[in-house]
């Protein structure tokens, strides 16, 4: 039973002793606060109880002249606590356990999407687990709380890798040279998207990203002067990469690729002239008057940037 927050499915989690076998009945913070703005009324006068929040529950017998509520204040405290994880709400008996939160067979707790929280607020939830189960004597456990009995359909899912661990490890593969950083993404999310990356991407593609990626980062944050030089040397790196490449795989998988090459090439030469350079197009000729300007590259000199 939670002390500092009314009923028995709300719990502040620095305050209240949660048992840790309890926290694999958490609900997501938009499932509870769904669930506690329909339930509750809030109040901002003066608390006189021991409770953290001046909340009670809305009465639904059928009279329609109820006060309107008068506690914004005390109502956002409690919104914000729920979405940073201080505050957390379960689920209960019909609720599936492990939805959320699980404990593995080590006995730590898992989060499944720690992005439904503001903040650290499932590495916060973590923590305030692990102290309930210091708090305890789990002796004859082995140590550890028992773990949690999902249903086989939930048991047989793999533990997501979180977008931004996956993003980053893209991007600074592409940025630094490093285009196997996409097939390493590519294994991280598995199912057919290993199969997907030899299938698409050829390393001409790898050596168009490496340049891509190079000019867009130098361009958008400053952090390479912009200059024709540089740009041909990115340009020039990419090259590199796809011909090293391409001495050590096969005779016909090298067919493949020139195929490739020459496809993704004429495709970049149409994107050039009918809308990076071309100073006619209603949408990129003012990118086109800065290439122009800037690098000048115009339509005339295209196969020069490709180069």
């Amino acid at each position: 039973m939670s002390f500092s927050l009314p009923g028995t499915d709300l719990y502040y989690l620095p305050r209240d002793d949660l048992a840790p076998e309890k926290y694999e009945e958490i609900v997501s913070p938009h499932s509870a606060w769904s669930r506690i703005d329909s339930q509750y009324v809030f109040d901002d006068r003066p608390l006189l109880c021991f409770q953290l929040i001046n909340m009670y529950e809305r009465a639904f017998n059928g009279y329609t002249n109820q006060p309107p509520p008068h506690g914004p204040r005390e109502r956002e405290k409690l919104k914000s606590m729920i979405y940073c994880g201080e505050a957390v709400m379960l689920g209960g008996f019909s609720a599936l356990k492990g939805r959320l939160f699980y404990i593995n067979d080590d006995g730590e707790l898992i989060c499944r999407d720690p992005l439904v929280f503001k903040f650290n607020g499932a590495q916060d939830i973590i923590r305030e687990y692990k102290r309930s189960v210091a708090r305890r004597d789990y002796s004859s456990r082995g140590g550890k709380p028992r773990p949690t009995v999902l249903p086989a359909r939930q048991a047989g899912i793999k533990q997501p890798v979180p977008l931004s661990t996956i993003n980053s490890k893209a991007a600074g593969g592409i940025y630094n040279g490093n285009p196997e950083g996409f097939r390493q993404t590519a294994e991280q999310l598995g199912g057919d998207a290993p199969a997907g990356y030899d299938q698409m991407i050829s390393d001409q593609a790898k050596g168009l990203l490496i340049a891509g990626a190079s000019i867009a980062a130098g361009l958008t944050l400053g952090r390479m002067p912009v200059s024709k030089t540089r740009v041909k040397g990115a340009v020039a790196k990419a090259e590199a990469v796809a011909g090293n490449s391409l001495k050590n795989i096969g005779n016909s998988t090298a067919k493949n690729l020139f195929k490739n090459r020459a496809e993704t090439q004429a495709s970049i030469d149409q994107k050039l002239a009918n809308y990076l350079l071309n100073k006619d197009n209603p949408v990129g000729s003012s990118k086109a008057e800065w290439f122009d300007s800037a690098l000048g590259f115009n339509t005339t000199n295209s196969g020069e940037l490709t180069k």
